[in-house]
């Protein structure tokens, strides 16, 4: 586990900042060519070694990481948003798809 230094200018937009670029697929990929492990999806491991020397470009302008940050917190948050519907779209279809008479019920 890591934690930003106190005292860093922008240190919480900064730190969303990183975890936004380790979360791209760009990252993403350059961790999992890296990774060692028996089983790719479940013991896949990326060792310290290899994840102390990795760059994550910062913006040189405060506003500019501010605006960067901010569209991807957006963009986060309309998918989950995104996910909830289509989740309570799931729901309500299987609710209704239960009250649809089955294949062997006859009218009375």
């Amino acid at each position: 586990m890591f934690r930003l230094k106190s005292g860093i200018d922008g240190g919480e937009t900064l730190l969303r900042h990183i975890v936004h670029c380790l979360n791209s697929q760009q990252y993403l990929n350059v961790i999992d060519a890296q990774s060692t492990g028996s089983t790719k999806m479940s013991r896949n491991r990326f060792n310290q070694k290899l994840f102390l020397p990795l760059h994550v470009s910062i913006p040189k302008m405060e506003a500019g990481l501010t605006t960067l940050v901010s569209a991807l917190d957006a963009a986060d948050e309309l998918q989950r948003e995104q996910e909830q519907a289509l989740e309570k779209a799931r729901w309500l279809r299987e609710r209704i798809q239960d009250c649809l008479p089955g294949p062997l019920d006859r009218p009375a």
